[in-house]
C-alpha cells in the first residue's frame, strides 16, 4: 500500500504502522457496527451502500486441459457448504439444477449472481442462454481468453 500511495503533502509520515493502526481502527469500528446491527448481513451491507450485491457462491474456473487441441477448460461450480476445516466444497453448477429444483424458492439466489456476470460479459451471457454453462466446456486458447 505504501508504494501505491498517490502524491499528497506531509507523505512523510506515512509509514507501515500507520497503515496498521489505521486498518486496526477500521476493522475494530466495523465489527462494533456490525455487533450491533440488527439484521442479516446483506441488509447490514446494503445500509451503507445500496448498490452492493454479495457474491453468490458461484464459481468459474478456467483450468488447464491436457487435451493439446483444446488446451483450456472452463466450468461453473457452486459451493454448497463449508467443511468442518474451513473448506467449501464445489459442485459443477448442474448439481444445482437438481438440487435445488426440490426448493425452486432456493434456485433464483444462486442464479442472481450468474444473471449479474452475465450483464457484464457477453461470454458468460452466451453460455447462460445456450445452456452450455451447465457442462464441463474445452476451450481453444482465443476461445478461453475471449
Amino acid at each position: 500500500m505504501l508504494l501505491r500511495a498517490p502524491l499528497m503533502t506531509e507523505q512523510e509520515y506515512l509509514n507501515a504502522e500507520f497503515l496498521k493502526l489505521l486498518w486496526s481502527a477500521l476493522n475494530a469500528q466495523f465489527q462494533y457496527e456490525a455487533g450491533i446491527y440488527k439484521g442479516t448481513v446483506e441488509d447490514f451491507s446494503h445500509t451503507y451502500s445500496p448498490d452492493v450485491h454479495l457474491v453468490g457462491r458461484i464459481y468459474f474456473h478456467l483450468v488447464e486441459n491436457k487435451r493439446q487441441d483444446y488446451p483450456f477448460a472452463f466450468l461453473a461450480t457452486y459451493s454448497k457448504q463449508i467443511d468442518k476445516q474451513g473448506k467449501s466444497k464445489h459442485l459443477p453448477f448442474k448439481h444445482a439444477l437438481t438440487e435445488y429444483g426440490k426448493d425452486s424458492g432456493k434456485l433464483p439466489e444462486p442464479l442472481s449472481t450468474v444473471h449479474l456476470a452475465a450483464k457484464e460479459s457477453a461470454h458468460i451471457s452466451g453460455l447462460l442462454e445456450s445452456g452450455e454453462l451447465f457442462h464441463l466446456l474445452a476451450c481453444a486458447s482465443a476461445r478461453a481468453i475471449s
